[in-house]
């Protein structure tokens, strides 16, 4: 080819596309190590104060949902190739 600035755009995108799966990857790990853990067991320990327990609950709600779905649909994509 006589344009090298498409092959050097192709190479970028697609280590680009690469560090993304490997961030993927990564985050997934990390969420399921949390999920394993088991955040509940971690609020039940008596040196936490109720209003701190109350405000990571309330906090993390949304989080453990979004965590939950993001596990799920990487462990679908991930094991169905």
């Amino acid at each position: 080819s006589k344009n090298p600035f498409a092959y050097f755009t192709q190479i970028v995108y697609f280590a680009y596309l690469r560090r993304i799966e490997k961030e993927k990857k990564a985050l997934y790990t990390k969420l399921k190590r949390i999920e394993l853990f088991n955040l509940e067991s971690a609020l039940s320990n008596s040196d936490i104060s109720t209003e701190d327990r109350e405000f990571i609950k309330s906090g993390s709600a949304g989080s453990i949902e979004n965590a939950s779905i993001f596990i799920k649909d990487f462990e679908e994509k991930r094991f169905t190739k």
